[in-house]
């Protein structure tokens, strides 16, 4: 499936960060999430811009990890775990948002403003391939380092992980709940299904990837 994120601004005062030595895929992450965060702080703008001028600060530090070692061969150990963290900061970002919304019950107002429906939907499907990947990056990075190191980094990028696992099983539930309700309402028989379907898929390959850590 494929989705269209808002194209807004990033708050006033704060400069995105730089991208430019980035992969392509990070920059397509990095992309993804400004145009996030950024329509988000015009849905509500007080409390989101003090967020966004946090985030963009963490992404910012993540930029400069992996410009660290955008000289070097993708296959370098040290790149592939930048890596790694910035994927999961970046999802992790994504989910805070979401389950923000959620919790103030701004989901009715995101959609009025256009923050399609249909991003949140991509954001859940790409769950269990998100988690699957970023697992076999930890098993990789861990298995680059001598044994006496081995454990304390997959330990620490699996603590990472773990914890947007955990964020992401409860948003999870309640997202699909929304899609449900909202196609059960709509009378959409095909589109029940196709939600029901995507939730058991979801779920499951969520259980997955939190009992392989």
């Amino acid at each position: 499936m494929s989705s269209t994120s808002p194209t807004t601004p990033a708050p006033r005062g704060v400069r995105p960060a730089p991208t430019q030595s980035l992969s392509p895929a990070c920059q397509t992450s990095l992309a993804s999430i400004h145009s996030v965060l950024g329509f988000l702080t015009n849905a509500h703008p007080l409390k989101a811009e003090l967020d966004m001028v946090k985030l963009i600060q963490d992404c910012e530090h993540e930029n400069r990890t992996l410009q660290e070692y955008s000289n070097h061969d993708e296959s370098d150990i040290r790149y592939r775990i930048a890596f790694v963290r910035i994927e999961i900061q970046v999802s992790e970002t994504t989910i805070e948002f979401m389950q923000e919304a959620l919790l103030n019950q701004r989901l009715p107002v995101l959609q009025r403003h256009t923050f399609p429906a249909i991003y949140m939907e991509y954001e859940l499907r790409k769950v269990a391939q998100t988690m699957h990947e970023i697992q076999a990056k930890v098993a990789f990075a861990g298995n680059c380092f001598p044994l006496d190191q081995k454990l304390h980094v997959v330990t620490a990028l699996n603590g990472a992980l773990r914890h947007l696992v955990g964020t992401r099983l409860d948003l999870i539930l309640e997202l699909h709940a929304l899609l449900l309700d909202e196609a059960v309402k709509k009378a959409e028989l095909q589109r029940v299904r196709e939600v029901h379907e995507l939730g058991v898929a979801m779920i499951a390959g969520h259980g997955t990837s939190q009992s392989s850590t």
